[in-house]
């Protein structure tokens, strides 16, 4: 008896190859050829139309399936890193259309792996959409705060800038002077008070051995530029007293005015120590000045850190608030945002 008259058994049979040709395509070429399954040819025929159908079937639904992904890929767009990937995947569903009606078994499940492959690729995208769509989403909410938080840290920060622009002056200050009027020292190394990065920290300075402007040449010729002038000046006035009370230049007038003249060089030393008490004030006044704004700075500084800690907390619950993130995370988001690293906001996505 034949397997084809075999009734009973065909249905099992038919299951047993349709498996077998689901398992191995070239299972069914091997069928066709196999001498021994002659009787058998019009069941393995129905058994690759059903095949054949139901790949179609199949295929048709992968079909529509990347047209919804498509559809929604498309509709977020502006979220996707690299559109080019997008076109690509598009043009590949676009040739793989047209061999939907293809009737060869071979091609129609190949037809059905490209499909289940473009699936694949368009959810991929669509993944990664939604990533970029979320972290985006949260870079604005972040964004949004940080600006806020910008402007009211900017005021916390106004006193203290103040005070820290008047030690940067008042240093600026003292430096012109010793550079004109350098003090009596030895080379050594100082502790100098400076602002670096908005903070005041103490940094330590070489400092050149220099000799007391009051001890050099130009200190003796600023004495006799003084000690000239005011003696000048005595003798214009006399002579102006002479001339505007019309009074006759005697002998005893040259004599006054020679010895008015012979006091020049008094004239000069007390002219030049009012001048260097003057600057020794003025150096006094720069470095009182500094250590006053220094104070200042330190007492005030973690006055507005903690200011600035209770206006990150305050920010830090907004953005907890929209983006339904722990606290802490919005904290991170919020300290990563100042620093301007953004890309450390993707790791709380995750």
């Amino acid at each position: 008896m034949s397997i084809a008259s075999r009734s009973g058994h065909a249905s099992t049979a038919r299951d047993l190859v349709k498996r077998l040709i689901k398992t191995n395509e070239f299972t069914a070429l091997q069928m066709v050829y196999d001498a021994a399954l002659d009787s058998f040819l019009p069941q393995i025929g129905d058994v690759i139309t059903d095949l054949i159908i139901e790949s179609k079937n199949s295929a048709a639904d992968i079909f529509k399936q990347i047209e919804e992904s498509v559809e929604r890929v498309s509709h977020m767009s502006k979220y996707m890193g690299n559109s080019t990937k997008l076109a690509a995947v598009k043009n590949e569903y676009r040739q793989l259309q047209g061999r939907l009606n293809i009737a060869n078994y071979f091609e129609i499940k190949d037809v059905e792996s490209q499909a289940q492959k473009i699936l694949e690729s368009f959810q991929a995208l669509f993944r990664e959409v939604n990533e970029n769509r979320a972290y985006f989403e949260l870079r604005e909410i972040a964004e949004a705060a940080l600006k806020d938080f910008r402007s009211d840290e900017s005021d916390l920060k106004k006193p203290l800038a103040s005070l820290e622009d008047d030690l940067k002056a008042a240093d600026a200050e003292l430096e012109k002077l010793e550079k004109t009027y350098p003090p009596d020292r030895e080379e050594q190394y100082i502790k100098k008070n400076v602002v670096i990065k908005g903070k005041v920290e103490v940094v330590e300075q070489k400092v050149e051995a220099s000799v007391s402007w009051r001890k050099q040449k130009v200190f003796l010729f600023l004495k006799s530029i003084i000690g000239c002038l005011f003696a000048l000046l005595v003798v214009m006035v006399i002579t102006c007293i002479f001339l505007f009370m019309k009074m006759e230049i005697s002998i005893v007038t040259y004599m006054v005015i020679a010895i008015f003249l012979l006091f020049t060089p008094l004239y000069g030393t007390i002219g030049g120590e009012v001048f260097y008490y003057n600057v020794e004030m003025k150096r006094k006044k720069f470095i009182e000045k500094i250590d006053k704004f220094t104070k200042m700075i330190e007492i005030k500084r973690p006055r507005v850190e903690e200011d600035i800690q209770k206006l990150k907390e305050i920010y830090a619950a907004s953005i907890s608030e929209k983006s339904k993130l722990s606290k802490d995370s919005s904290m991170q988001i919020l300290e990563a945002s100042i620093k301007g690293n953004f890309e450390q906001i993707k790791r709380f996505l995750t």
